[in-house]
């Protein structure tokens, strides 16, 4: 069924832009000054990695410079020094000896450029399916590193299952998804610092909207007798030397504080018989609240949600996104699921107390109880843009619940919660959810914030039908939402959903309309049809310009319709069609686009590591699995894999989990065999 891609007639050393290939390095230096498909999308030249010789270094940096003897454990990541001091244990210094490169690879991204990335001697390895490519490799150098594409399956490490292997058998958001290593996190979570500062007078004649005056004084006095402690030392901060803690002194920042505070009050006093709320209001929990959203608290979990969270579910634009501004619920939701990713475990704690507070504070929006659909096809309203932040609030109310809650919370958010969601998406048209109203034919004519506002439809929406595909795969969950009805968008490529200025973005939408002219941005269901069709080949231009949360969605799809296929009593489904489609599927995957989405890498102190990539760039992993489960159910699977047609629900994903375990077996056994 699988064969291993035979690279042995391609030259050595291949162009990253545009694919050429050479026999020596030094001709594919020069050809990058030339290559037009880097000019045009003005890109710098990668620099080539020279050979580094040396002794292998075991000291961290930060003892190297202090010159202090540099004791590590095999049990931790860090040091001694750095542990007692509470320091983050780096290894940035590029004096590697080759055995180190072989061992650190494990954690380098596909991308050239690979200078500023942080390298954890010893380490344990976790490759996905585009790294295994690094530890073939005997010189890292650019030639070397892209003798394999990243876009480029490898079927040998595909069929170990390396992301979903581990989905099914760990548990938590940050060890399920790609939310990056402990240490990692806990750089990110140590880079909002705090210091102590002195309440302005200014600050108590500011006021919120929503908040009277004397509330926001009793705000101000209650959070100044908060018992604050500081995490590099995790000593508390005594209430007598402590006025205040505030971001950047931004007094706006407290009143949203102020704001979330009264809003979960009012949720917690005025729960009703029915509520899931088994808290009550006092002063440890008001204590408690008001530690947990102070203004640096929220902004140190909502930098844990971009750098961490944001790539595996790229549905709200950062580059608009103000705290301060933005849905209340919304920026609530988004605080708590920052906390679950920390790696301090006081942080997850207190996260858990609001879990059932914060979902009953978005689903009893007066969102979710509209009675007539909401007109989007014309102008963007205000109304619009509420539905569309309690959408994205919801959504993330169920991925906390789903996998941090506990298993009567998980159950009701599958069985009722997410019922809801799919409820408002429909009130809003799918169909709506599209960029055909945007105009990119000149700069004077595009209207950025129309196209934040579509393109975050599109990939809510999306997202909201990855979610339910998954419910599906994952806990064998009958999907919800019909693959006919999905009626929106494709999202654009993350380099137009990214851009930070509307000329950056007008300038990625229109070379990306021009890339894939004379054709325009398909439907979900249309591209369905067009990749499972006999004549694929019309759309190849459209589907290789696509990106890769756009691929993702598709094979989610597919995941779908092979459990609806699976499930069916009477033949509703072509399974030959859905053969074809997948197998144009990984025909289509290797793409130019793609490669340049799956290359980035950034170092962790980067500013613009948001905007790397998440889970979905394990989307080959969906394709093997879901291409077995349908070889399977159409009887062409081998005996020794057999794919249960299960009847109940699988909460625990012990039925995925086994059929991978049977899948690493049976392709374990045939390469010996071979």
């Amino acid at each position: 069924m699988l064969s291993v891609i035979n690279l042995s007639t391609r030259k050595p050393h291949e162009c990253v832009f545009c694919q050429a290939s050479f026999n020596r390095p030094d001709a594919l230096k020069r050809h990058w000054r030339t290559c037009k498909t880097r000019l045009k999308r003005s890109l710098e030249i990668p620099q080539l990695s020279s050979k580094v010789r040396g002794r292998k270094p075991k000291a961290c940096d930060r003892c190297y410079s202090l010159k202090r003897a540099c004791v590590r454990t095999a049990s931790t990541e860090s040091c001694k020094s750095c542990i007692e001091t509470n320091a983050v244990c780096l290894y940035n210094r590029q004096n590697f000896h080759r055995e180190d490169l072989q061992e650190s690879r494990g954690k380098l991204s596909p991308m050239p450029n690979t200078a500023h990335i942080t390298i954890k001697p010893h380490a344990p390895i976790k490759q996905s399916y585009q790294q295994t490519a690094h530890s073939l490799l005997h010189e890292h150098t650019i030639g070397t590193t892209l003798i394999r594409r990243p876009s480029e399956m490898d079927f040998t490490e595909l069929a170990k299952f390396p992301y979903l292997g581990n989905l099914c058998t760990t548990s938590g958001i940050a060890n399920t998804f790609e939310c990056g290593t402990s240490q990692y996190r806990l750089f990110i979570r140590q880079k909002i610092p705090f210091y102590e500062v002195n309440v302005p007078d200014e600050a108590r004649s500011l006021s919120h909207p929503e908040i009277s005056q004397a509330e926001t004084n009793d705000c101000v006095d209650t959070l100044s007798k908060a018992p604050w402690t500081r995490p590099r030392d995790g000593v508390g901060i005594p209430p007598s030397s402590l006025n205040l803690i505030m971001s950047d002194q931004d007094v706006t920042t407290l009143n949203r504080s102020c704001e979330i505070v009264k809003q979960v009050r009012n949720a917690i006093i005025n729960k009703n018989a029915k509520s899931r709320i088994q808290i009550s209001w006092s002063e440890s929990i008001e204590a408690t609240c008001l530690q947990f959203f102070s203004p640096m608290s929220i902004e140190r979990y909502l930098t844990l949600f971009w750098f961490a969270w944001h790539p595996n579910c790229p549905f709200i634009h950062r580059p608009s996104f103000k705290s301060t501004t933005s849905n209340l619920n919304l920026v609530i939701a988004m605080t708590i699921i920052g906390a679950c990713i920390s790696p301090v475990d006081s942080d997850r704690a207190m996260a858990n107390i609001w879990f059932d507070v914060i979902e009953e504070m978005v689903f009893n929006d007066e969102a979710f109880s509209i009675t007539q659909s909401i007109d989007t096809k014309q102008d963007i309203t205000t109304f619009f843009v509420h539905c569309l932040s309690t959408l994205q609030a919801g959504y993330c109310v169920c991925l906390y619940q789903t996998w941090e809650g506990s298993r009567e919370n998980k159950r009701r958010v599958r069985k009722d919660r997410y019922k809801v969601i799919i409820w408002l998406a429909r009130r809003m048209g799918l169909k709506n959810a599209t960029l055909d109203t945007v105009s990119a034919q000149n700069m004077k004519d595009f209207d950025w914030q129309e196209f934040i506002a579509r393109e975050s439809l599109i990939r809510i929406f999306s997202w909201i039908f990855n979610l339910d595909s998954a419910f599906a795969l994952f806990f064998q969950q009958p999907p919800r939402m019909l693959v006919q009805e999905a009626d929106m968008d494709l999202p654009s490529p993350e380099a137009c959903f990214q851009a930070e200025s509307a000329e950056q973005c007008f300038i990625e939408l229109k070379s990306w309309r021009a890339r894939i002219a004379p054709q325009r941005n398909l439907k979900l269901c249309v591209a369905l049809k067009a990749i499972c069709s006999e004549t694929v080949r019309c759309y190849e231009n459209f589907f290789s310009n696509m990106g890769v949360v756009g691929m993702f969605t598709i094979i989610s799809a597919f995941c779908a319709l092979t459990f609806q296929a699976r499930h069916s009593m009477s033949p509703i489904l072509d399974k030959s069609m859905l053969r074809r489609g997948l197998h144009n599927w990984k025909r289509l995957w290797p793409s130019h686009i793609r490669d340049l989405e799956l290359s980035q890498s950034f170092a962790h102190s980067d500013p613009n590591r948001w905007k790397t990539l998440g889970f979905v760039r394990h989307a080959p992993e969906y394709w093997l699995l879901t291409s077995w489960v349908l070889e399977q159910s159409t009887g062409r699977c081998p005996q020794s894999v057999q794919v249960n047609s299960p009847t109940n629900e699988d909460p625990d994903m012990k039925q995925l989990n086994g059929l991978i375990v049977e899948l690493r077996d049976y392709n374990t056994d045939a390469s010996k065999e071979g």
